[in-house]
This record gives structure tokens, sequence and C-alpha cells, in this order.
């Protein structure tokens, strides 16, 4: 029996992922929490105004956490809400497909 699909649900999933960077961003905030710094460096190059409007992206779909830090210099750190963490499986599915399929694509890096 095949499965139905909300094809409005399967749109907004990869409209919140899509891009360059933004998978990049939550593979690292899975690891736990970082501050803009430490996810620069994770992402190498990306600029910082990228990094920037990928982060408040993120934020504004509900997937990231910003938490300003009471400290003597302000500094931010950033997390994944729960919406953010219950990605894992979303994207660990889709690693598992790319394997298994990109055998039959021509795309670089499969």
């Amino acid at each position: 029996m095949v499965e139905k699909y909300n094809l409005e649900s399967l749109q907004l999933t990869m409209r919140v992922i899509a891009g360059k960077w933004k998978i990049q961003i939550i593979l690292e905030l899975m690891k736990g929490k970082k501050r803009f710094n430490e996810l620069e460096r994770a992402t190498s190059g990306i600029t910082p105004k990228v990094l920037i409007r990928e982060l408040k992206d993120l934020e504004k779909t509900g997937i990231v956490n910003r938490e300003v830090l009471k400290t003597a210099l302000p500094a931010v750190e950033y997390s994944l809400t729960p919406a953010g963490t219950n990605l894992q499986p979303v994207l660990n599915k889709m690693q598992k497909w790319a394997k298994i399929q990109g055998q039959f694509f021509h795309l670089k890096g499969s």
C-alpha cells in the first residue's frame, strides 16, 4: 500500500533545509550549542553575512534558538530547538537514500 503524502508538508520541509549552508549549520548544532565564531569556523567557506542570514532564517522557521548570554562581553549562543532536533532522523534517511541512489546520479559528491 502506498502511503499518502501531504505535498505541502514535504515542500515546507524542503524549503526549511534547502540551500548550501543550512544542513551544515544544523549538523553542527546537533553536536551542541555553538557561538557565532564556532559556527563560522565549522562551516568553512561561509561568509559572516551569509551565516547571519541563514541563522536568522533558521531561527524564523523555528529550527534554531538564539540566546544572548549575560556575560561581560556580548555573546550569542545558538542551539537547535526541539523542531531542529527532530530533523535528525529526516537527515539520516536522506543520507541513507543518497548512499543507495547516489550511484545512479552523476552529481558532484555522490
